[in-house]
């Protein structure tokens, strides 16, 4: 029988190890990231404490270390407010003692919070331990909440460095006070795609029109009914070029309904479709088949993975003008960018695609990944954190 500890994986005697805090279940966009962080960075270990779930299960298959029992509890978004914060308060008693042993057992040199709420759990076992923390954020928050709880960690543990996704985030309320030298700005990364056409003429042909495709987490804040509103303002001509598939999973099923219901009423149910959840790994297939991903975000969102993966395989971007967008984005050169929430804006840069304007925009986005957002500058920016955090 084999007496390797829990923790270890195929991956041992790696130069560093890092400890990841990750509090939610479900597969998301800050969890997508740091997947691709850790298949792509052949320097460290990883092992990353993580509830039971669907990210657990995708940790695993990548022979990712995992500790899956733990006092980590999920927090979702929907939660009342007086649960979440009991659990939360309860999380964290547990977490005080729990994280300081368990970096010792592992024998971890950095301690990674991949959330702000992850980044809760971690203030004071990285103090209590002396353990570096970097705490990279994802989110974008203007609460005074938040702003007290950074100011509060950032002050009582000097240990600790802010890794913001964007300018976006580093520049938002909650972040604004904490001094130049404590936080590190570190774009996400994705890998370009080799040889990647605008359009997949096998799949669609210019007299069929555009594939249009929007997919993430099914939420109301994430703007895909602003999508179904723009689509039935087009005039025939441009919707009869137009197929449009949605896909992701039905996080809100109240609203998955509401938009099933608006594509009845607005008759799209010809144009439209829905598909389901993406597998990640049938992510690239899927982009290698449309011509246009539309982002629709109504609420700041700090540096889409969904835009991130659409200019790496050069596809033609229509984004909301939120968060850190206008970082990935230059407007009718690289993709097109549209307020948020405005359905005519939306509809009229659905009829610029069509008419035939954005062709080169693609090619644009690929070129920009490769330049400013490329998994290789990512993975090294980040080894360079980690040797400036044990200096």
């Amino acid at each position: 029988m084999s007496t390797r500890p829990y923790w270890a994986s195929d991956s041992m005697g790696k130069s560093r190890n890092i400890f990841v805090i990750n509090n939610v279940a479900y597969v998301g966009g800050a969890e997508t990231v740091l997947l691709d962080l850790i298949e792509a960075d052949d320097q460290n270990q990883y092992i990353v404490a993580v509830p039971p779930g669907e990210f657990e299960r995708q940790l695993k298959e990548r022979g990712v270390a995992v500790v899956s029992k733990s006092p980590i509890s999920e927090l979702h978004r929907d939660s009342g407010l007086l649960r979440a914060m009991m659990r939360l308060l309860f999380s964290l008693i547990r977490t005080l003692w729990w994280i300081p042993i368990t970096l010792r057992r592992t024998q971890s040199d950095i301690l990674y919070a991949n959330s702000l709420r992850a980044g809760l759990y971690c203030v004071l076992p990285s103090l209590v331990s002396q353990t570096p923390m970097l705490w990279h954020i994802h989110d974008i928050r203007d609460s005074r909440f938040w702003v007290y709880v950074i100011k509060w960690g950032m002050r009582i543990n000097q240990k600790i460095t802010i890794v913001p996704v964007s300018d976006a985030v580093s520049h938002c309320p909650m972040l604004a006070e904490v001094p130049l030298n404590r936080k590190r700005r570190i774009y996400n990364g994705v890998k370009p795609a080799v040889g990647s056409d605008l359009r997949n003429s096998e799949d669609v042909s210019v007299s069929q029109g555009y594939i249009l495709l929007m997919y993430g987490r099914i939420l109301k804040w994430k703007g895909f009914h602003i999508l179904i509103e723009a689509l039935s303002k087009l005039d025939k001509a441009h919707r009869q070029r137009l197929r449009c598939m949605i896909a992701g999973i039905a996080a809100d099923t109240r609203y998955y309904s509401f938009l099933e219901e608006k594509v009845t009423e607005y008759q799209l149910t010809d144009i439209i479709e829905f598909i389901g959840p993406l597998q990640r790994d049938e992510i690239p297939n899927v982009l290698a088949r449309v011509d246009v991903v539309v982002h629709a975000s109504l609420e700041p969102d700090p540096l889409p993975t969904v835009v991130l993966e659409a200019m790496a395989a050069g596809r033609i971007v229509i984004a909301s003008d939120t968060g850190g967008v206008p970082e990935m984005i230059t407007h009718k050169v690289s993709g097109l960018i549209t307020p948020p929430g405005d359905s005519n804006a939306l509809a009229d840069a659905l009829t610029f695609v069509v008419d035939g304007r954005a062709s080169r925009f693609g090619t644009k986005a690929l070129e920009k990944v490769r330049e400013q957002f490329d998994t290789d500058r990512k993975v090294a920016e980040m080894n360079n954190l980690y040797e400036t955090l044990l200096k």
